[in-house]
Parts: C-alpha cells; structure tokens; sequence
C-alpha cells in the first residue's frame, strides 16, 4: 500500500532543529573527553604526570564543584566568548578580512586567552587550548545557526567540566 507523507510541520521541524544542536553539543563533548583523556596518558607516560599536578587547593568538594561546574562555565563564556567576540568584532571591522579569516583569527585568539587563564602547568595549558578550540568554533557555529551560542557553549563547558569532577572521584 502506498503511503503518502506528509511535509513537516512547524513544530516537527523546530524539534528536528533542537535536536541536531543537541547531539552537536554531546559529540563535541565526547571529542573534548576523549582528548582530554589522551592528553592524561599522554602526561602520565611521558611527562611525570603533569597534568594531575594541579595548584588549585579547593577548601571543599563542595566548593570545588560550584566553583569548577557550575560557574566557571557561565563566567568563562561570558568573559571569552560573549566579550570576546564582540570587542574582537569591533576592532576587527576595520580590517578587509572576509568573514572566515574573521572566525579563524577570533576562535584561536580567543583559545589563547582562554588557555592563559588555564596556567597551571605548560601541559595543562596547551590541553585547555585545544578545548578552547572546540569552544570557540561552538560559539562561531551555533551564532551562525542562531540557536543561543551563549547557553550551547555553557552546555558543552559544564558537561565537559562534570566528567573531569566525577572522574577525579574515581
């Protein structure tokens, strides 16, 4: 028997739209895991596990967590993101560069500043810059898909964060 289908409706498409971003989100994180991970065994065979030499001395697990998961995440976005890409779009209006020269300069400028922020060890500040990475090309492509950059960016930032805190509890 013959089906006909029927077209998408609004509502069908928003929700089809939703989740494309949604496993965006979770495949990035899972790459940001993943290269996290290797840069661990990286750190632990070959560099006296550096990375696990962290200097922030959390009071609590408590403070730890609100600190590292939660707002870490919504300040760090903000701060390098949001600010960021908006005083990097100023300034760089003044320029001939095309669009894509723009977001390449923005997502490694900004990967830099985050990665400065992340200065416990030489090891750990080249991981963070490579997760800024995946951060800021977030940022680019969820602004050019119009789907709250800001909220999809804090997403990614907190899971990613969460998976590093309950590991560390392993």
């Amino acid at each position: 028997m013959l089906r006909l289908q029927h077209p998408m409706n609004d509502q069908d498409l928003t929700k089809h739209h939703i989740f494309k971003h949604i496993k965006f989100i979770f495949c990035i994180v899972v790459v940001n895991i993943i290269i996290g991970l290797l840069f661990v065994i990286i750190s632990y065979f070959y560099f006296k596990n550096t990375l696990s030499k962290n200097t922030i001395k959390w009071n609590s697990v408590t403070e730890e967590f609100l600190i590292s998961v939660i707002a870490a995440p919504f300040l760090e976005t903000l701060l390098l993101q949001v600010a960021t890409y908006n005083i990097f779009r100023y300034a760089i209006k003044f320029t001939n560069f095309n669009e894509t020269l723009q977001n390449y300069l923005f997502i490694f400028l900004s990967s830099m500043l985050f990665a400065s922020m992340h200065t416990y060890n030489w090891l750990y500040v080249v991981n963070t810059f490579i997760g800024g990475l995946s951060l800021n090309y977030s940022y680019i492509y969820f602004k050019k898909e119009k789907f709250h950059p800001y909220i999809a960016v804090v997403s990614i930032h907190l899971l990613y964060n969460l998976f590093g805190f309950a590991i560390k509890r392993l």
